[in-house]
């Protein structure tokens, strides 16, 4: 806790530009901050600038961690973007396509 509240303070500039601290951890890859944050309650679907979510900018910045944790974390895949995408037609790498394929797949799966 103690290292992500000193990231924090050096980041305060990411909290001007409307990202949340969820958003802010991820899309600076600190899957540690992640988990804490959404640990103490942080919303794993909430949205930064653009209306993109934590794991949609893991997916565009190729955190492969943060993209594992934040779907571990049942991070919804089908929230779309104002430019209606899904996280999933973000992606340009095959292991976190893959990823998201395998968790859509669960999530239908269990659903049923």
């Amino acid at each position: 806790m103690r290292n992500c509240a000193r990231y924090f303070k050096r980041q305060e500039i990411l909290f001007v530009c409307s990202r949340t601290p969820l958003i802010a951890a991820v899309c600076n890859g600190h899957a540690a901050c992640v988990e804490t944050l959404v640990v103490f309650g942080a919303d794993v679907d909430s949205v930064a600038v653009y209306s993109e979510t934590g794991v949609m900018k893991a997916v565009q910045y190729h955190f492969t961690k943060v993209v594992q944790l934040l779907l571990s974390l049942n991070a919804d895949t089908t929230i779309v973007n104002p430019f209606g995408r899904t996280a999933l037609q973000l992606t340009k790498t095959d292991e976190i396509e893959q990823l998201l394929l395998d968790h859509d797949k669960l999530t239908v799966t269990t659903k049923i």
